[in-house]
């Protein structure tokens, strides 16, 4: 099979390894890089020598190019554009972007049907990954994950994934708190409660040495899950391999790339302001589908209404 052409739209430092991965998985070959910013592209251009270029949607319009590589936040606007417009695959990696870039890249994959991928290195890693395939068919009321490492803000988007995986339906309200200054968080405390009196606790902290915990409850006591490990082998090349085997349009994966986005919109929003977001349940039944042969998914579609009242729809 021959290698997709791929074009990085936006470099920050999250990008080599993701783009060293990608080929070699043998199923992509990057051909170009684009940016907004001169210094990002001669950044660019010392770890790659690809060819690089300014104004990022000028240059995705006129470029031969299969797929499109958005990991770096700003660009989502220009990257999701080109992937319309084009028919491109997309491959997002949300946990080196912002909220509001991983909405609008989920917008355009369900909106427009594009074959989608995600690059989720910290959620393998950690071990969410076999806790939420361990999950499979369990029935679980209370939901407590606690992580530590080193990047307690990208530790929160994979409980994040994990949490809308284990837990189906609606949140009704988030509750978020932080220590530590805004730009180098300590620590994150984030609860989500449902109406049904579900409730998930997300609390991540910086710390050397890297550690999971996981408690699941039911109404008839302790969930039996297998202790928590990160799973074998390199956790991007394993996610790296995954997007290889995208060939169609992945709705299941783009919906709870919606949910991720709207559910860290909500944390933003409650850390921003101390208050409790609340959520807005839909009126038709939820839809429970599963992300990955081999992973539990409950994935949910979500907007934002406002900037202090944010609702969160998972459908």
């Amino acid at each position: 099979m021959q290698a997709q052409r791929l074009t990085v739209c936006g470099w920050d430092e999250s990008v080599p390894s993701l783009l060293a991965a990608l080929e070699a998985s043998e199923a992509f070959r990057a051909t170009r890089v684009v940016d907004h910013g001169t210094s990002a592209l001669v950044r660019a251009r010392q770890v790659t020598s690809l060819p690089c270029a300014l104004h990022p949607a000028a240059t995705l319009r006129d470029t031969e190019v299969d797929a499109v590589l958005l990991a770096a936040p700003g660009h989502a606007a220009a990257a999701v554009d080109a992937a319309r417009r084009r028919h491109l695959m997309l491959i997002v990696a949300p946990e080196a972007l912002d909220p509001a870039s991983i909405r609008l890249a989920a917008e355009g994959a369900v909106q427009d049907s594009l074959m989608l991928a995600t690059l989720r290195p910290a959620y393998r890693a950690s071990g969410l990954a076999s806790v939420v395939a361990a999950g499979r068919g369990q029935t679980i009321e209370a939901l407590t994950l606690e992580l530590a490492g080193d990047e307690p803000r990208i530790l929160l988007h994979a409980a994040v994934v994990a949490a809308l995986r284990l837990l189906p339906g609606t949140p009704e309200r988030v509750v978020a708190s932080a220590w530590g200054s805004p730009c180098a968080r300590g620590g994150i405390t984030v609860t989500l409660r449902y109406g049904d009196g579900r409730l998930a606790t997300l609390d991540v902290r910086r710390a050397e040495v890297a550690s999971l915990r996981v408690v699941a409850e039911s109404a008839d006591g302790p969930v039996p899950l297998r202790r928590p490990r990160a799973d074998g082998g390199n956790a991007l090349d394993q996610e790296a391999a995954h997007a290889a085997l995208v060939t169609r349009p992945n709705l299941m994966e783009a919906m709870l790339l919606q949910a991720e986005g709207a559910v860290l919109l909500a944390i933003d929003a409650a850390l921003e302001t101390g208050e409790i977001v609340t959520t807005e349940s839909p009126s038709r039944a939820a839809l429970h589908v599963i992300a990955r042969p081999d992973e539990l998914a409950e994935p949910a579609t979500a907007r934002r209404a406002g900037p202090t009242n944010l609702r969160l729809v998972l459908s």
